[in-house]
């Protein structure tokens, strides 16, 4: 039935062919979520960064909020700020033991990495280098899990924008 409907995801996914299915995951929530926001489907959900302080059916089932955390290198000034994901992106790595699990991909992915660009820190109020670290504040009842595979991310398995149009 999904299959014959898919044009009604988005105008992308029209043309038939192969897919990312990631995409075409992220395109189904965000038209799910749209068609319960007109509905008028929803509760409110503040403090959290989204296009309307709303939480429907679809981020109850699969969004999670995600807390970063950045510091500026030079000033060691911190700011945080919460996302709704509904989509869990890790990188695998081999370890002396083996392949990583997803939850050691997972505390992976909460380790502090710095930011590839200087960012400009509103204390130094000039470009200056960041670390960053995140984490999952709340957990979703479904909880999808993305493993990128290409370690560049040009090629199959790598993030990707969403190309849905609502």
């Amino acid at each position: 039935v999904l299959a014959r409907q898919v044009a009604r995801v988005g105008p992308v996914f029209a043309r038939g062919g192969r897919q990312d299915v990631f995409e075409f995951l992220g395109c189904l929530l965000d038209r799910a979520r749209s068609q319960e926001l007109l509905a008028g489907r929803f509760g409110t959900w503040g403090h959290v960064q989204l296009d309307r302080p709303a939480a429907t059916h679809v981020d109850r089932l699969f969004g999670f909020a995600r807390e970063v955390r950045r510091r500026c290198e030079t000033c060691r000034r911190v700011r945080s700020w919460f996302s709704s994901e509904s989509v869990l992106q890790v990188r695998p790595a081999d370890l002396a033991g083996g392949p990583m699990t997803v939850a050691e991909m997972y505390l992976d992915s909460c380790s502090q990495q710095a930011v590839p660009e200087e960012v400009v820190c509103d204390r130094c109020c000039r470009p200056t280098p960041h670390v960053e670290q995140s984490r999952i504040c709340s957990s979703p009842n479904v909880l999808v899990v993305q493993v990128r595979r290409d370690p560049q991310g040009l090629g199959q398995g790598g993030w990707r924008p969403r190309l849905c149009q609502l």
